[in-house]
């Protein structure tokens, strides 16, 4: 019974010591996510049409797993888009609203980026 006892006692570090290790895993990940990210945020007069106009432009450039959400008062669009096509999809929208990208440098990067589209009032 004492062996018993003692292998519960051993066993039970270890369960945790995994568990915390895919914990820590999927935060690691996520928060790589994150950094890959390409946030860029559009200040509008007109939330609801921009986001109807980005809409469209996100279809035009063939974006992937796109999905919007709307958050204490602004929109927000989620999506991937091909690398070599995401410098004309940012000039795009800058010719028509006002553009702050959060980080900018995506040279680096070798696949499909990311994007994060934030439209707030102005």
């Amino acid at each position: 019974m004492l062996s018993k006892e003692i292998d519960a006692e051993v066993a039970a570090p270890r369960m945790k010591s995994r568990y915390l290790q895919t914990a820590m895993e999927k935060n690691v990940s996520s928060v790589q996510v994150k950094q890959e990210s390409h946030i860029i945020v559009l200040r509008v007069s007109d939330i609801p049409s921009a986001a109807a106009q980005v809409e469209k432009i996100l279809a035009e450039y063939s974006a992937e797993k796109v999905s919007l959400q709307s958050i204490d008062g602004k929109a927000v669009f989620k999506g991937d888009l091909a690398k070599d096509k995401t410098q004309d999809f940012i000039r795009q929208l800058k010719s028509i609203y006002q553009v702050e990208e959060k980080n900018p440098s995506i040279d680096n990067i070798e696949e499909d980026i990311s994007i994060i589209i934030e439209i707030m009032g102005k």
